[in-house]
């Protein structure tokens, strides 16, 4: 029988994941979120790149992904623009700044994801893959719902 203990030991995860990235992180002068989101820019450098993408794609608050690019862009990493079509829309552009640490941030993102996967055969690997996704689907599939159901309430 499995425990049902999912929740904690998701939440004991992020936890220890966040004390290791700010043990590890030092005197960087970027926090575990900033480097983590990034790391994520970095990846798709050549993309157009919006808040509103972030948003989205992390399922953050609008209002927290505003603060952490504030941040980045105030460090020097990324400086935003306005889209031509809609001026509330702002670009993301990424600095000379954030490709000279991109090297860094990959290999620290690449280091622990090794450190958290080690002793793990490649089918555990593969079947947490396919639980957590699935988790992810069931929480946003319920957001979802939620939301639906509060506009349906307020109309």
């Amino acid at each position: 029988m499995i425990k049902n203990d999912i929740i904690l030991e998701l939440k004991q995860l992020d936890i220890f994941l966040e004390q290791c990235r700010r043990m590890r992180l030092g005197e960087a002068d970027i926090t575990p979120t900033q480097g983590y989101l990034l790391g994520y820019l970095l990846e798709r450098k050549g993309d157009e790149l919006y808040a509103t993408d972030i948003h989205g794609m992390f399922g953050i608050s609008k209002a927290s992904i505003s603060a952490i690019l504030k941040k980045l862009k105030e460090k020097g990493y990324l400086e935003m623009s306005a889209d031509k079509k809609d001026d509330r829309r702002k670009k993301i552009i990424l600095t000379e700044k954030a490709y000279l640490e991109e090297r860094r941030i990959r290999e620290a993102l690449q280091q622990e994801n090794a450190r958290l996967c080690r002793g793990m055969t490649k089918q555990e690997l593969e079947a947490l893959d396919h639980g957590l996704k699935m988790m992810l689907l069931n929480m946003k599939s319920e957001k979802e719902m939620l939301e639906d159901s509060r506009r349906n309430r307020t109309c």
